[in-house]
């Protein structure tokens, strides 16, 4: 049996959906059809020092660069895009999607002489049922374009919290609080350090990411997500 044959006979039949749509057929590599990625809302937040991010954490930490992938917007094809990225069961798409946010940072002169990429981390429990992180994956792929190291032991979360995802900013930053401890914290004296993560809302999950990094010797941050939400 010829399997490349048969592969291309069911995708005729049966062709694999775009993953933001669910309508289209996809042929790229990043499982989303051709009307889609072109209409897929990229921020270009990273041609500019002062964007939406930056004034998300204006006054809360001192950022030296910050930038989401994309604009996300409740019911949109980008949310479409996350919940497949971080439910899948699968760490590609988020990986993927790591890659494009590489390229794009390459070509920055904003996100230069950076030393180690550090995700977001999950709970245990929920790493568990999930399988993997997105935001470890995301981190890989970026990895993999710009050449550094991805350090995904650095942040471990300690406490499991609640869903932020009707709180406001305040109740996050009290969730999330003393939710993250370091590991290895001298191997990242003097670096500059690019924290990733999927989706910023309110910014208090990376906040308090950021806060523990900060505590330590010479440590510079930059910030970058796969996503910002804009409603």
């Amino acid at each position: 049996m010829h399997l490349p044959f048969l592969s291309s006979a069911l995708d005729l039949f049966y062709p694999k959906l775009c993953i933001a749509c669910e309508e289209e057929p996809y042929t790229a590599k990043l499982p989303v059809c051709i009307t889609c990625l072109i209409e897929l809302p990229l921020t270009n937040m990273e041609i500019h020092k002062e964007n939406l991010f930056t004034e998300r954490l204006y006054g809360r930490i001192p950022i030296e660069s910050a930038t989401s992938l994309f604009y996300f917007s409740k019911g949109g094809k980008v949310q479409h895009l996350i919940h497949h990225a971080k439910y899948s069961g699968d760490g590609t798409i988020a990986c993927l999607l790591g890659n494009w946010m590489g390229d794009i940072l390459k070509q920055s002169t904003l996100f230069q002489n950076m030393d180690v990429i550090i995700p977001v981390p999950l709970h245990s429990s929920k790493l568990k049922s999930r399988g993997f992180n997105q935001s470890e994956e995301f981190g890989k792929g970026i990895s993999e374009i710009l050449n550094i190291d991805l350090n995904q032991f650095a942040l471990k979360r300690i406490r499991s919290s609640v869903s932020q995802t009707s709180k406001n900013r305040l109740e996050r930053l009290v969730n999330v609080h003393d939710s993250f401890e370091l590991n290895g914290k001298d191997k990242l004296i003097n670096k500059h350090i690019l924290l990733v993560d999927d989706v910023l809302t309110t910014g208090a999950t990376m906040e308090a990411c950021a806060e523990k990094l900060l505590g330590i010797q010479g440590v510079k941050v930059s910030l970058v997500t796969i996503a910002i939400v804009v409603d």
